[in-house]
């Protein structure tokens, strides 16, 4: 399992976005991102994934920050 925190991301929020892959944990933190934080597509550059991505903790890593 992976984890990006939406603190972790420079939000105010305690949401977890979770998933078996990289790809399943941006869709998660992207569908949060649209619904709760009001975010565009447009907000979703190629820039911003990768430093989304680069925030994606596995499991074992993010039990060791929490």
């Amino acid at each position: 399992m992976k984890f990006l925190s939406c603190r972790d991301a420079g939000k105010i929020c305690d949401y977890v976005a979770k998933g078996d892959s990289e790809n399943e944990v941006l869709s998660d933190a992207m569908r949060h991102g649209r619904e709760v934080h009001g975010m565009e597509e447009e907000d979703f550059s190629p820039q911003m994934k990768e430093k989304m991505r680069s925030l994606i903790r596995d499991e074992e890593d993010y039990i060791a920050a929490s």
